[in-house]
C-alpha cells in the first residue's frame, strides 16, 4: 500500500521552498499527495513572524488533529520553535523537528505537476539581524550560506526540466556569502531568475549592475523591505539604514535600471510612531513609487525588545494608519501598471486565468496559454 502524505505550509516564500522540498523528497520515497483526511503523515511548516500569523498557525494545527485522527504529525519552523511546550500539548501524535534534522538534500522537483508552475531554491537560512521587533532571528538562528554547488545543481536541474522561472529565497536572502558570484553563475539558460525579498543594506553595486545588464534574465523587480519611512522610528526597529538613505538606493536603482518595479514591507503602529512618523512613512512611500506595499500593523512579539517599549500603539489607530497605506498601494500599483501600457514584458503563465508579469503584476492569461509558459505580451 502506498504512504499518502498531506504538507501545510504558512508564512513566507521560504517556507514554501522548503514544502516543496518536503514534498519532492516524499514523493521520490514512494510516497504520495492525498487530502488531509487520508494521510498518513501530515507536514505542517509554522510561522510567527506576526501575531496573525501565529494565531493561523495554531489554528491550522489543531482543526487538522481534529480531522485526521491516525496521522503522523510533524511540526517545523519558526512557531514551533519558540512555543514549542504549547504544540506538545495538543496530541501526543505531534512531534517537532528543526529544518536541519528535517532537511532532504539533494531531493528533486523536477516538473511534477503537483508543483506552482514557479519553482524556488532556498539559498540561505537564518539571520544576524536583531530588529526589535522580529522573533524569526531566536527561531532560524544565525545565518547560514547553502552550498554553492548544491544550488547550482537544483537550479540546472529545474531548468533542464522546463521550469522557466526560479525563484531564490532566504531568511535573509542578501546575507548570503556571495550573491553576486553565484547569480552570475546561473545566467547561463534561459530560466529567469527572481529575488524573494533583499534588505537594503545588501544590495550592493554589483547587484544592481548585474541585474541592469541581464537583460531581463533577472527579474526586474526587487521587494526592498522599508519597515517606516521615519528615521527616528528606523532606528527604534534597528534597521541598518535611515529614510535617506533608502531613498537614495531607489533613486540609485531607477536610475541604473529604468523599468524597476519595487514592492516592499511597511510597519504601522510601531511603539513610539506618532502622526509624524506616520506622515513621513506615507511620504516617502509615495516618492519611491511601489508597485505593493506589504502592510503590517505592529504586532507584539514576547521576547522582542520592542514588546516591552513604552507608548505602545492603541489598535484602532494601527488599524486606521494599516488601511490609509493599504488605499496608497493600490493606487500605486495602479499608477506603475498604466506607465508600463504599451511596452513588452515576458509573464509567467500561473494557471489559464492568471499570469504574473516581470514586474510582478499580476494579468489575464494570454489565450491559448499554457502554465509554465514565459511568454512575451504587450501590457
Amino acid at each position: 500500500m502506498s504512504k499518502k502524505f498531506y504538507i501545510k505550509s504558512l508564512g513566507c516564500k521560504v517556507n514554501r521552498a522548503e514544502a516543496d522540498d518536503f514534498a519532492a523528497y516524499l514523493l521520490e520515497n514512494g510516497w504520495e499527495f492525498s487530502s488531509s483526511e487520508e494521510a498518513d503523515l501530515i507536514l505542517i511548516n509554522t510561522c510567527t513572524v506576526t501575531h496573525t500569523a501565529e494565531k493561523k498557525t495554531r489554528k491550522a494545527v489543531k482543526s487538522l488533529c481534529t480531522t485526521n485522527k491516525k496521522a503522523k504529525i510533524i511540526l517545523t519552523g519558526c512557531s514551533c520553535v519558540i512555543h514549542s511546550d504549547f504544540y506538545k500539548s495538543l496530541d501526543s501524535r505531534i512531534e517537532i523537528i528543526s529544518k536541519k534534522d528535517l532537511d532532504v538534500g539533494c531531493a528533486s522537483i523536477l516538473a511534477n505537476e503537483k508543483f506552482r508552475t514557479r519553482a524556488s531554491i532556498k539559498i540561505q537560512d537564518g539571520c544576524d539581524n536583531a530588529c526589535t521587533y522580529c522573533i524569526v532571528h531566536v527561531a532560524r538562528g544565525k545565518s547560514v550560506s547553502l552550498d554553492k554547488k548544491f544550488i547550482i545543481n537544483r537550479f540546472n536541474e529545474l531548468s533542464d526540466s522546463g521550469v522557466k522561472e526560479v525563484v531564490l529565497t532566504g531568511v535573509n536572502l542578501g546575507a548570503y556569502n556571495d550573491l553576486c558570484g553565484l547569480l552570475t553563475e546561473l545566467l547561463h539558460s534561459d530560466t529567469r531568475i527572481r529575488l524573494s525579498s533583499i534588505e537594503p543594506q545588501n544590495l550592493t553595486d554589483d547587484i544592481i549592475d548585474l541585474i541592469a545588464d541581464s537583460d531581463g534574465k533577472i527579474c526586474r523587480h526587487l521587494h526592498l523591505p522599508l519597515q517606516s519611512g521615519s528615521s527616528r522610528i528606523l532606528k527604534k526597529m534597528a534597521r541598518h539604514y535611515n529614510a535617506d538613505e533608502y531613498l537614495s538606493l531607489v533613486y540609485k536603482l531607477r536610475e541604473k535600471i529604468p523599468t524597476i518595479a519595487l514592492s516592499t514591507d511597511i510597519i504601522v503602529g510601531f511603539p513610539g510612531e506618532d502622526s509624524s512618523d506616520f506622515k513621513q512613512s506615507f511620504d516617502l512611500c509615495n516618492k519611491c513609487g511601489f508597485m505593493k506595499i506589504h502592510v503590517f500593523p505592529y504586532s507584539v512579539r514576547v521576547g522582542t525588545p520592542a514588546a516591552i517599549m513604552p507608548n505602545q500603539i492603541p489598535e484602532d489607530i494601527k488599524q486606521k494608519r494599516a488601511k490609509n497605506l493599504r488605499e496608497l498601494s493600490k493606487n500605486l500599483a495602479i499608477k506603475d501598471f498604466n506607465a508600463r501600457k504599451g511596452s513588452s514584458e515576458l509573464v509567467l503563465v500561473e494557471s489559464k486565468e492568471v499570469s504574473r508579469t516581470e514586474s510582478y503584476h499580476t494579468i489575464a492569461s494570454p489565450k491559448a496559454s499554457k502554465p509554465g509558459e514565459l511568454i512575451s505580451v504587450i501590457l
